[in-house]
């Protein structure tokens, strides 16, 4: 009788530890993928590490209608010139008027030298609106800026259907 309750004890000790060790592996996991770049989250391998997760970013930020988040992907140049505060709040109010979706498809090249890139990429866009929306491939010039990449120009390279 004595045994078969220490072996339930035992069970029960072990199956706490398992339980405790799978724990602590799901929070390293969602540690890692949120702060030390297993996503897009952050850290050196997180939105801003490559020049492709910045564009990405960009484009998750303004499908969200994330403002602060948006201007964060851009440069300080392109914050001041294109972007500024009342000119991100009239571009998203135009994006949500349209139901302006933009997505990259897929992304073509990317060319980085030094602190400057070049990232080629197909953009979809898709609206409400008729006559609005298609295909797109985009350049987008990004800086590094205190060891983040940062939006500092877009050009349109060929327009689709």
């Amino acid at each position: 009788m004595k045994n078969k309750r220490e072996s339930k004890v035992k069970r029960r000790w072990i199956l706490a530890v398992l339980f405790l060790v799978i724990g602590v592996l799901i929070l390293a996991g969602a540690y890692f993928i949120l702060f030390e770049g297993g996503g897009r989250g952050g850290g050196e391998g997180g939105a801003f590490s490559t020049p492709e997760n910045t564009v990405l970013n960009y484009y998750e930020a303004f499908n969200n209608r994330d403002f602060e988040e948006f201007r964060s992907c851009c440069s300080t140049k392109f914050k001041s010139v294109t972007f500024t505060e009342s000119n991100t709040e009239d571009y998203f109010a135009m994006a949500d008027n349209n139901d302006l979706t933009k997505n990259v498809d897929h992304i073509i090249e990317v060319d980085v030298s030094g602190e400057e890139a070049t990232v080629e990429f197909e953009l979809n866009e898709t609206s409400s609106t008729p006559g609005w929306g298609g295909e797109e491939n985009l350049r987008i010039y990004l800086v590094k800026e205190d060891g983040k990449w940062k939006v500092d120009a877009i050009s349109q390279l060929k327009k689709g259907k």
